[in-house]
């Protein structure tokens, strides 16, 4: 669900990047990678388990979690919000951490089911 949000809000930024730049004003994503924030222990779990799947969703919980709690400093995060703010015109995204700015690169550099291999490999799933 995390991501899902994540993803649509991403979307939406981008179709309003195109409906308002002619009025002037600029819809910017900033994508961290993980932040340390107690968000990974707070995060919502599924009530029904899947027993075919419980083994693969309790990875990436565990994986979401871990990488939360060992996340760059929020301090990061606000530091490429001012930067963005104080720009004419900012860019449509700006991947903060190494996560974030190694998953655009190997986006840009993988045909897509190298990519999609690469992200599940990443998050244990094989």
């Amino acid at each position: 669900m995390y991501s899902a949000r994540k993803f649509a809000l991403e979307g939406y930024t981008e179709s309003l990047r195109h409906e308002l730049r002619p009025l002037g004003i600029a819809a910017t994503v900033i994508a961290p990678g993980p932040v340390s924030t107690p968000a990974g222990d707070r995060a919502m779990r599924a009530e029904a388990v899947i027993d075919d799947y419980a083994d693969r969703r309790g990875k990436a919980d565990e994986l979401f979690t871990r990488s939360i709690r060992e996340g760059m400093d929020p301090r990061r995060v606000a530091e490429a919000v001012l930067r963005v703010v104080r720009t004419r015109w900012p860019r449509g995204r700006y991947p903060v951490g190494l996560q974030s700015r190694a998953t655009v690169a190997t986006r840009r550099l993988l045909p897509r089911t190298g990519f999609e291999a690469a992200v599940r490999w990443g998050l244990g799933l094989g």
